[in-house]
């Protein structure tokens, strides 16, 4: 039972991997051009995103990823990146 198990998990994780392939060439470059729009505070921020199509539309979730303290009395605590983010350069990707 448990190697049925792990390949119906294989199954199912080379068929979502083949479903991120589908997304249209236009959606990268949106979520590059708007990653960039991102300023974080401290250090270095990566941007992560979250692409979906739904019934009706392709959604976007853009978002900057945590910092895990590692030592000390705050050890294994996770912090949310604080940024800064120009939604006027947000709607004027929209409107070009």
């Amino acid at each position: 039972m448990p190697i049925q198990h792990l390949m119906k998990q294989m199954e199912n994780f080379a068929s979502e991997t083949s479903n991120l392939n589908c997304r249209p060439s236009w959606i990268n470059d949106f979520v590059d051009e708007i990653a960039d729009i991102f300023n974080p505070f401290d250090e270095v921020g990566r941007v992560g995103f979250d692409c979906q199509f739904t019934e009706e539309c392709w959604e976007v979730g853009l978002f900057l990823g945590s910092t895990e303290i590692v030592g000390g009395q705050r050890d294994g605590q996770f912090i949310a990146a604080s940024f800064q983010f120009d939604l006027l350069q947000l709607l004027d990707r929209f409107e070009s």
